[in-house]
């Protein structure tokens, strides 16, 4: 069933009246009728979301009262099996909830179960790994839903559930959102606590990356990210948000070529008309990509790639869980490949060269905040990808690591971001971003709100 054609499922189910009984067991019905064949969720917590809405019903309770959600599968879950995608990472039943799963339980909300991931989270084009098989694209089964959030993404877009909860360390929220016609953030990193469960985070996951959500409206991207966020005074990377509500400037830079990648007509065509839209509603905009963002490319590959992974395998085997290469999925083995044979090796200065370059380029963009408000970006640039092609924009083939780096921008320079639909070209999700300054999520999700509902309108 194609997702476009589902209007049975509301925009805006989070914070409405529902029955959460009913609500449940009309989101088992779907799971059951399309899960086995599209992989969106490897486990379906049947049981545990019906005892949950039956105590819901009898003491309803929280801003998400009797709203469903699913969670990537390296998030703890109470009574749920997890993993990190990797066959020695699957473990059994969580006896303790993540921190950002335990603040949505306290707010009323329903876990419906545990979304499919890629290996270690490795790949931001496709969720598949040896376990769980892959994951398809609600809209075309012969595409991707991206990842490493694909699997719940998946799940969101074929309404197996309300909203979903994962992590964004290179896009992998956003990405999988813009595959699917949704809506993600990837907020200032710290705003959101997660200290950490079983599964190994590097120091590059934690620097570049943070949780987030996924949902089917900007109103419930605001609800739940209001839910999520706030400062944790045991969790060092923890930070306050300021006092004052951020505001943004009516004026805006866009592009959408960057690493020498242009993005596909039809990506470009919604970029142009919101570009239109928001001169209609009052803003001005200059096309310029800023420099600091032209610069993001090498450290991302060096320090999310080459380094993370060099550092999670010293980890694990640190663990007494050493990783085995030849238990890897074909993805992952491809991966450590291209590091083996595309980067030079990684040396103690080659690492805090980067990790200064990121500092600068951190440094470097904040002057641009006083010139602008916000920069509009394609999230890849290709359209939802073909299982068995390479990735292309206007049919040229492009590398997948530079097409997605419009997304992995905000993670280097350390910005928040938020994905959101625009339309569709062929019945596949179109969407854009937008980036502003540190702590400016609620001020970007009300400006995408105004855009899309413009949009709506024409």
């Amino acid at each position: 069933m194609k997702c476009k054609n589902l209007e049975e499922i509301a925009k805006d189910t989070i914070g409405a009246k529902l029955d959460p009984a009913s609500h449940v067991t009309e989101h088992l019905k779907r799971i059951e009728a399309v899960n086995p064949a599209i992989k969106a969720l490897r486990f379906v917590a049947k049981e545990i979301a019906l005892k949950r809405a039956a105590e819901i019903t009898t003491q309803p309770k929280g801003k998400l009262c009797g709203a469903v959600f699913s969670a990537k599968d390296n998030l703890n879950v109470v009574g749920m099996p997890g993993s990190d995608g990797g066959e020695l990472g699957a473990g059994g039943a969580a006896t303790t909830n993540s921190l950002i799963v335990q603040k949505l339980l306290d707010q009323g909300a329903i876990c419906i179960g545990k979304g499919n991931m890629p290996e270690y989270g490795k790949s931001a084009s496709f969720t598949d790994n040896t376990i769980f098989g892959r994951t398809l694209n609600p809209f075309d089964h012969n595409r991707s839903p991206g990842g490493s959030t694909g699997g719940d993404a998946a799940a969101v877009a074929a309404g197996f559930a309300d909203f979903c909860i994962g992590g964004d360390s290179g896009g992998s929220l956003r990405i999988p959102a813009n595959f699917c016609g949704l809506y993600a953030i990837f907020p200032t990193v710290g705003t959101i606590s997660e200290p950490g469960g079983q599964y190994i985070r590097s120091s590059v996951t934690r620097m570049f990356g943070s949780a987030g959500c996924i949902t089917r409206s900007a109103k419930d991207l605001a609800l739940v990210y209001e839910v999520l966020a706030g400062y944790n005074p045991v969790d060092p990377d923890s930070i306050p948000r300021p006092s004052s509500p951020i505001s943004l400037s009516k004026k805006f830079v866009f592009f959408s070529e960057l690493s020498g990648v242009r993005c596909d007509s039809a990506i470009k065509h919604e970029l142009d008309r919101t570009v239109q839209a928001l001169n209609t509603l009052g803003y001005q905009g200059r096309e310029e990509c800023p420099n600091p963002f032209t610069q993001t490319f090498e450290p991302f590959v060096i320090l999310a790639g080459q380094a993370s992974l060099a550092e999670e395998d010293l980890i694990a085997k640190a663990r007494g869980t050493p990783r085995d290469p030849s238990k890897e999925s074909a993805a992952l083995k491809l991966l450590r490949e291209r590091i083996a044979t595309l980067l030079p090796p990684l040396t103690p200065e080659s690492l805090l060269h980067y990790q200064s370059e990121v500092a600068r380029l951190r440094k470097e963009i904040l002057p641009l905040f006083n010139e602008v408000g916000f920069i509009i970006t394609p999230v890849t640039a290709t359209l939802p990808l073909h299982f068995d092609q390479p990735p292309k924009a206007d049919g040229i083939e492009v590398d997948p690591h530079r097409a997605h780096q419009f997304a992995r921008i905000a993670n280097v320079l350390g910005l928040p971001a938020v994905a959101f639909p625009t339309g569709f070209f062929e019945g596949l999700p179109v969407g854009l971003q937008i980036i502003g300054p540190r702590f400016s999520e609620f001020a970007l999700i009300d400006l995408v709100r105004e855009i899309t509902e413009h949009l709506d309108q024409r």
